[in-house]
């Protein structure tokens, strides 16, 4: 049965004892723990060992990083080199110096290796050496000038390596937490604490996903249920052809009489594709919306549709617009009669009111939002100014309700 391998990354000549303690405290916990000073690496003798705890690296499922007063040994410029700065993730830039300089210890680039991968870090400092570290960042050209004293540090002319280094994993978009301790006591209960919850949300999540698959295969044949029993149901000549158009092009007739499509278009002997479609109402850009929401109704993911002057916001996703689309090819394939007939039927029935949200924009603003194709919902609805031309709910009959 697999177990979790976990490796522990820091120079060892000070933190020893930690170390230690930790491999203990970890093989209680039944995990693995992966340590150089602990026969924990295969050292390769066709390679360098850097490159060997590199290697053995990539197998391990998470990193411990423990920092204390010593930068460490120096990486081998050649190690360095094959750093991707892209998928570092180092956003203020911090680490350009020391990799163009190649002032890189081997702890870091353990660590470094361990991000390009994606592999979860847990980056635990002494509590001594974090304070030093504000006051380093508040004066950095002091400091870089040996003009300032680090008492916890062992060596002057490298401590600044050390508090980049900080600064950097500081400033990572994500797993930029640092935890302060001042005995293995403190990361050994932070790390239970941790381990903890993450089984929990794991366990969940998995719960989660199950439960949502047994939801849709459920709705999926009551769906499918339903539309036996209508196909079933109706009488004619046509009676099949109907039901079946209802059943499949429902949500798309929907969408088109939102979004300004007449009814004439749709009964045009050659209707065209989606794109003119879209286009013939004014349709400039297709948005995706994403982002959280205090809306009650909440998608995690919706579109706008960019006009001349507005923007109207669907309550679809992209998939769904592209369910829509397909539709659209379907339904302009058949006859022009077969269409007729198909919206009547819809017209005689109550559809689903589609909620719609237009809202007013100025030339600026529409020239922003025709370049992109992405926009986070907060950051759309800042540029919409709150100004709603028209909130409505299609009734299906052609008739518009103030909401």
């Amino acid at each position: 049965m697999p177990q979790l391998r976990v490796f522990v990354s820091s120079t060892a000549y000070d933190l020893g004892l930690v170390r230690g303690q930790l491999r203990s405290f970890i093989n209680q916990l039944g995990h693995v723990p992966v340590l150089s000073d602990f026969s924990g690496v295969l050292y390769d003798p066709s390679l360098h060992t850097q490159q060997s705890c590199v290697q053995e690296l990539a197998t391990c499922d998470m990193v411990i990083l423990i920092v204390g007063g010593r930068w460490g040994s120096v990486a081998r410029p050649e190690f360095v080199e094959e750093i991707d700065e892209t998928a570092i993730d180092d956003p203020s830039g911090q680490l350009a110096e020391m990799l163009t300089q190649k002032r890189v210890s081997v702890t870091q680039l353990e660590v470094l290796a361990a991000v390009a991968k994606g592999i979860p870090i847990f980056v635990f400092v002494d509590d001594s050496v974090l304070a030093e570290a504000r006051l380093y960042e508040a004066n950095r050209e002091l400091a870089d000038n040996l003009e300032l004293a680090f008492p916890s540090m062992q060596d002057a002319e490298t401590a600044g390596y050390v508090f980049r280094f900080l600064a950097y994993v500081r400033s990572r978009t994500t797993g930029n937490a640092i935890i302060g301790f001042r005995q293995i006591e403190d990361i050994q209960s932070h790390l239970r604490t941790q381990w903890s919850a993450l089984l929990q949300r794991s366990v969940s999540a998995e719960f989660l996903e199950r439960r949502d698959q047994f939801l849709l295969e459920a709705i999926s044949e009551q769906l499918e249920d339903v539309k036996a029993a209508v196909l079933a149901s109706v009488q004619g000549p046509n009676a099949r052809l109907v039901a079946d158009g209802v059943l499949s092009y429902r949500a798309l007739t929907a969408l088109l009489e939102e979004v300004g499509v007449s009814r004439e278009v749709l009964l045009t002997e050659s209707p065209p594709n989606w794109q003119d479609l879209l286009s013939s109402v004014g349709v400039k850009n297709e948005l995706r919306v994403q982002g959280a929401s205090t809306d009650s109704n909440f998608r995690p993911e919706e579109v706008a549709l960019v006009f001349d002057e507005s923007v109207l916001l669907l309550r679809t996703s992209i998939a769904g617009l592209n369910r829509r689309r397909d539709e659209w090819e379907s339904f302009r394939a058949i006859s022009q009669d077969e269409r007729q007939l198909i919206l009547e039927a819809l017209t005689s029935r109550t559809i689903r009111p589609i909620r719609e949200r237009r809202y007013s924009i100025d030339g600026d603003v529409q020239e922003l939002l025709e370049m992109v194709s992405v926009v986070p919902r907060d950051q759309l609805l800042r540029l919409l100014n709150g100004s709603t031309v028209e909130g409505s709910e299609s009734s299906g009959d052609g008739s518009r309700t103030t909401l």
